[in-house]
């Protein structure tokens, strides 16, 4: 699947991925940075990322943190390559910010799996690199341990603070957890 091939690529490449929420069960692979737009957001993060070097699988982004950060790094730093991997079609609007520097219009799984096998001939010494981006890997895992106990906190003090009970007064939408959690993690800061 399009999933494990993206998954090998960043462990063979040592890449960690920021997997945005159309993602689907991207999100769930081991490089994958938990909560990374929810870590995005903190300013000492936000601010304190430099990538050198960003490689988007597919367009159009769907996350605005993800989005800001790529501008932010290719905006603030010249020698920042972005290279975005898909069919490119003439009538696609895949870089509305400007900022893809290489386009590879190619099949996202056949491009992986070729650069992965080169990478893999170079040998060992290719294969130990590692991206200065891992440490948000470690941060997000560690969040995700944390994370059940912040929305069963944050769902308990939503709901205290409902003023009109209802059947349902323990459930929260979607959208009311997404928008507490950053409450909380912003309190936390």
């Amino acid at each position: 699947s399009l999933t494990s091939i993206i998954s090998h690529f960043a462990t063979v490449a040592g890449m960690p991925i920021l997997a945005g929420v159309q993602s689907g069960a991207l999100r769930r692979e081991r490089p994958v940075i938990p909560f990374a737009e929810h870590l995005l957001k903190h300013p000492s993060i936000s601010k304190g990322l430099r990538p050198d070097f960003i490689l988007q699988l597919g367009s159009p982004l769907i996350s605005t943190e993800i989005s800001k950060m790529i501008t932010n790094a290719v905006m603030h730093n010249v020698q920042t390559s972005h290279v975005l991997v898909q069919r490119l079609y003439p009538y696609e609007r895949a870089d509305p910010e400007f900022t893809v520097t290489h386009r590879v219009s190619s099949d996202i799984g056949d491009f992986l799996k070729s650069l992965t096998s080169y990478i893999e001939s170079l040998g060992q010494q290719a294969t130990m690199k590692c991206s200065e981006l891992t440490p948000l890997l470690h941060l997000g895992r560690e969040l995700q341990k944390e994370m059940p106990s912040i929305i069963e906190e944050t769902s308990r003090a939503v709901n205290s603070q409902t003023v009109e009970k209802t059947p349902n007064d323990s459930i929260l939408t979607e959208p009311e957890i997404m928008s507490a959690i950053s409450d909380v993690l912003s309190e936390l800061s």
